[in-house]
């Protein structure tokens, strides 16, 4: 299996919940200092990150996510099952947050550009953005073929931003993903 950094792997981990299925619309979401807008399908549900999921993350770090669909929180190998999409919200503690977030980025970047992923700037914050089969976007070897994947990491300040959207539709995948904006 492929090396990745650990951004990639709480993504894959984290996005997990219980399937809604009535239209939600763009929406407002996040803590204060780090929020953001996405027209989820259905109102997500909101969870704060396991300690399994914070794994590699910098020590104090905070994350919270946002999400519909099956989303485990790394209680199971593997991808999630389709359609599910979520953003984990990962607020960096320390003086040096906005260096550690640096770091993470850099290191997302290298992943993302040896799968075809591309720079991207969302809402004036950098990051790295990723769209094709579940196999290419999660770099694993598991993965249903039949899905479609796009994952998007920005990085503003102390926030890092981790979006996932998992589904057989391409366009439902690329309609989630675009709808994202850091507030």
């Amino acid at each position: 299996m492929r090396k990745f950094p650990v951004l990639i792997v709480i993504v894959g981990s984290a996005i997990a919940l219980t399937a809604c299925s009535s239209g939600g619309g763009t929406a407002t979401y996040g803590p204060p200092s780090a929020q953001f807008s996405a027209a989820f399908p259905s109102p997500p549900k909101t969870i704060p990150m396991p300690a399994k999921s914070e794994q590699g993350m910098p020590p104090g770090t905070k994350g919270t996510l946002y999400g519909v669909g099956d989303v485990n929180l790394g209680t199971s190998a593997g991808s999630p099952h389709v359609p599910t999409f979520g953003v984990a919200v990962e607020v960096v503690a320390g003086a040096d947050a906005g260096s550690k977030v640096s770091s993470l980025m850099k290191a997302f970047g290298s992943f993302a550009k040896s799968t075809g992923g591309h720079a991207v700037t969302v809402g004036g914050a950098s990051g790295w953005e990723i769209r094709g089969s579940e196999k290419a976007v999660t770099g694993g070897d598991n993965g249903d073929a039949k899905a479609r994947a796009g994952e998007l990491i920005i990085g503003r300040g102390d926030v890092i931003y981790i979006v996932g959207a998992f589904s057989d539709s391409q366009s439902d995948v690329d309609a989630f993903v675009a709808s994202f904006k850091p507030l």
